[in-house]
């Protein structure tokens, strides 16, 4: 009975050869006694890593709540474990003790804030999703992409999940009617691009990032724009006091750019001589190819004059050997950025030909932790100060930094002045200048993210704590202002409150403690 009501769902919703087929599915899917369903989906996560064991998110698209255990015979708390346990409901997490192979049979479903077309001429308030048995995830012989990729029926479902829930979301708002009506357009979008890809799964895909709009005809290549460089901040720039911007960006093996506030100072690593300095204005630095410094103040935009588009505005690019700013972007600098039009949204999109990709992360308000030194990945999370490194030129996850387990109580710890101490040291030197910070601002610190030759991730975490996928390395005893990899990944730059520390990983060992540029001149 089970079987033939999955195949009726299966093909009456995907299959149908009519609009009555896909009644029934609808019908076996949430109706009465014979419902189909374990459970509404409320989010489009799959995994997590959580002290360094993948979970599924609760209510998520991989739900152990709804689609059963990952583990054979062990609930999610494991408070019931073992073939004597078998077939117990946990009441504490919600997850029942059984095999794991319940995930190839067990439905979810979706409900639709409003109706939406089927292909087939119908309107579905309901959309069934299929069992993660069918929709497993892809592995990886990259050794820097430890985390599987979802694969294309795994991303389709998400990307409707999130429309659905964001539709609902601005139905509850009361947005006004042409954002509403933009939503839905979006929505019922999604939907058919799942429905196509279940009834036809393509190859596995190679790329997250989607393609630009080809009904845009007018979309302009942002980085044909030219470019302006920063303006200055209103007011006295002298004045950086309540300014908290901060960067280091390794230029080459020899020189670091130091930013603090609106200042920015290139300086010699051999003995922290400052080599030149600019005013960025309200731009902060982000990234270096050796020649240039790419510098951005938000999302960039083109500033539109009376015959279309002028410049870009709020991506910057110095000329270090000139000292001079460029009025084109170069070909050689990487052409990816965090884009961010809702505190709650989070993307990536490629200013050279459109493309865009709309990051999953799971958080309220999700951010950049760190880039790469070549803008090849970015690490984007949230409060928690775990998240996801994603490839920017594929727009898949490559790392999940929840893997790496890193512990801030864990030693040895490096201090500001260069000691290597195995205790758990009190507040020091940072703790005098945040004396109004509360204790969990202690905690948070910059971060840095580095891929070496041999593919191997190196990670400073918000946390303080720094490692790789093999094991934590060291923990931060003081919190570090800007933190940034030189270009091999070996070399580790700090801004601590009073000096900036370049710090060996292997070791780790302190290699040199720089004045700041101010108490250099």
């Amino acid at each position: 009975m089970a079987r033939d009501r999955d195949r009726t769902i299966l093909d009456g919703w995907f299959h149908p050869r009519d609009a009555e087929e896909v009644r029934l599915a609808c019908g076996a899917l949430v109706g009465g006694s014979t419902q189909g369903s374990w459970g509404e989906v409320r989010s489009p996560g799959l995994l997590s890593m959580m002290r360094g064991r993948a979970r599924a998110d609760r209510d998520g698209l991989w739900s152990e709540q709804i689609f059963g255990p990952l583990v054979d015979d062990r609930c999610l708390c494991g408070k019931y474990q073992g073939a004597a346990a078998r077939g117990t409901l946990c009441e504490k997490c919600g997850v029942l003790c059984d095999a794991s192979s319940l995930r190839a049979t067990r439905w979810g479903h979706l409900p639709l804030a409003r109706p939406l077309r089927h292909p087939i001429g119908i309107d579905v308030e309901v959309v069934p999703v299929v069992p993660p048995g069918d929709r497993p995830l892809v592995a990886s012989d990259d050794p820097a992409r430890p985390a599987r990729a979802p694969g294309p029926v795994n991303e389709a479902y998400r990307a409707l999940v999130q429309r659905a829930l964001r539709w609902r979301r601005l139905l509850e708002l009361n947005a006004p009617d042409i954002i509403l009506n933009n939503e839905r357009r979006l929505t019922q979008e999604a939907l058919e691009r799942l429905y196509a890809v279940v009834r036809d799964p393509p190859p596995v895909a190679t790329s997250g990032w989607s393609a630009p709009d080809p009904e845009e005809d007018d979309l302009v290549p942002l980085l044909t724009l030219p470019l302006r460089p920063p303006p200055p901040i209103d007011g006295d720039n002298d004045d950086d006091d309540d300014d908290e911007r901060t960067a280091l960006v390794f230029i080459d093996d020899a020189r670091l750019a130091v930013q603090r506030g609106a200042r920015l100072a290139i300086v010699a690593l051999a003995d922290g001589a400052v080599l030149a300095r600019h005013d960025v204005g309200g731009a902060t630095a982000v990234a270096s190819d050796g020649a240039h410094l790419v510098l951005t103040a938000g999302t960039p935009y083109p500033d539109f004059g009376e015959e279309g588009p002028s410049a870009l505005v709020g991506l910057h690019v110095l000329d270090v050997a000139r000292g001079a700013w460029l009025d084109r972007y170069p070909e050689s600098l990487p052409s990816v950025f965090f884009t961010q039009d809702q505190p709650e949204d989070a993307g990536l999109t490629d200013l050279r030909d459109g493309r865009s990709l709309t990051l999953d992360v799971p958080s309220d308000r999700p951010g950049v932790f760190a880039w790469a030194r070549d803008q090849a990945f970015v690490w984007v999370g949230g409060d928690d100060a775990d998240g996801l490194v994603i490839g920017t030129r594929d727009g898949l996850v490559y790392l999940e930094t929840g893997a790496l387990a890193l512990d801030p109580e864990r030693g040895p710890f490096l201090l500001a002045d260069g000691r290597l101490v195995a205790e758990v040291p009190a507040r020091d030197d940072d703790a005098a200048d945040d004396d109004d910070d509360a204790d969990a601002d202690w905690r948070l610190s910059a971060a840095a993210l580095a891929l070496t030759s041999d593919r191997r991730w190196r990670v400073l975490s918000p946390t303080r704590a720094a490692g790789e996928l093999d094991g934590q390395r060291f923990t931060l005893g003081f919190r570090a202002r800007a933190a940034g990899f030189d270009p091999t990944g070996a070399r580790l730059a700090l801004l601590a409150s009073d000096a900036i520390l370049v710090v060996a990983w292997e070791g780790p060992r302190l290699l040199a403690r720089l004045p700041l540029p101010d108490a250099a001149e």
